[in-house]
């Protein structure tokens, strides 16, 4: 009985602890890849695109 409440508990522990982990491990990665944008925004000074009707476009200026 009480292996089976101990398993139960686990079950109803793991979606959360899941969850915390894959929203910690997301904002990790998005914090990373805008890191590594602006380092590359910065290293290459990439042109600036304007979107003109869906289509990229390279700024003249």
């Amino acid at each position: 009985m009480n292996m089976k409440n101990k398993l139960i508990n686990a079950l109803l522990d793991t979606p959360f602890a899941v969850l915390l982990a894959f929203v910690s491990w997301l904002s990790l990665t998005a914090g990373l890849l805008m890191i590594v944008v602006y380092v590359i925004n910065k290293v290459f000074e990439l042109p600036e695109i304007t979107w003109v009707n869906k289509r990229p476009r390279k700024n003249v200026n």
